[in-house]
């Protein structure tokens, strides 16, 4: 029911029980006749009555007219209220999709990531051991220089406390030395058995990792080193002494730029 309908409803009950009243008020005493005693203090009540009762209407008529104000602003109020948590609720409903899509992306993603970190681990099972061997095979100034990374390459068999990015960096650090070395000419003082079997300190140059030759500090004694499945193999080759003094002191600036002539082998 509508407040209109109540207003009216309202309206229509007070007005009958000002007309109930009047019309008790006149059969009570019964008919009146102006001439009669006390007409006139009898109608004076009536109308007394009647205004009263017209009064009463009016404050009521007024009291709900300020009450159904009330009424619809409360009304319209809580409409407002109800619209703003219903976008607040559709707005977290969104926000709630939108997290539990992220989440799914996220997941895949992680999915993804684990595949590719269990495909570059693999990759590393393989390499690493490769990398240990080629290692054995360097030559000695070499192995020195990579030896703090060559030992934290897991042994045969043997599990890694490293991660993933740490095995990588060491075998790309390995790796990188080695290209180095193989790009240059390398000298280096060595100690080194020689053809009579006593031990000579020398002074040996790589040709990266190709070839080497070795000269004795007093230039009696000379060789030839060649790299091969088990390690670098020496051979004596004294009539090359100097040529080798020779090619090193060039190297190191002791001694004009001149063309010098060594033996080379290639194996197929």
């Amino acid at each position: 029911m509508s407040a209109g309908e109540v207003s009216s409803m309202r309206y229509a009950s007070l007005v009958i029980a000002g007309l109930v009243v009047a019309a008790l008020a006149g059969t009570a005493t019964g008919p009146v006749r102006a001439d009669e005693p006390g007409a006139e203090t009898a109608a004076r009540s009536t109308l007394a009555q009647w205004i009263e009762t017209e009064k009463v209407i009016a404050r009521e008529r007024s009291e709900w007219a300020e009450a159904k104000d009330l009424l619809e602003q409360r009304i319209a109020l809580l409409e407002g209220e109800l619209a703003d948590v219903e976008a607040r609720q559709a707005e977290a409903e969104q926000g709630l999709a939108e997290v539990d899509r992220r989440g799914h992306d996220v997941r895949r993603e992680e999915a993804s990531l684990r595949e590719a970190a269990r495909g570059l681990e693999e990759a590393l099972e393989r390499l690493e051991p490769r990398i240990r061997s080629l290692v054995d095979r360097l030559p000695v100034p070499l192995r020195q220089k990579i030896a703090p990374l060559a030992a934290r390459l897991p042994r045969d068999g043997a599990g890694s406390s490293l991660t993933l990015s740490q095995r990588y960096q060491n075998v790309i650090g390995v790796i990188n030395e080695v290209d180095k070395f193989e790009q240059a000419v390398t000298v280096t003082n060595e100690l080194r058995e020689l053809a009579d079997g006593s031990t000579a300190e020398v002074r040996t140059l790589y040709v990266g990792l190709g070839q080497a030759y070795y000269v004795t500090l007093d230039g009696a004694s000379a060789g030839v080193g060649r790299p091969g499945p088990d390690g670098w193999s020496w051979s004596a080759e004294p009539a090359i002494a100097t040529d080798v003094a020779g090619a090193i002191a060039i190297y190191e600036n002791e001694d004009a730029p001149a063309w010098v002539t060594l033996p080379v082998r290639i194996e197929p």
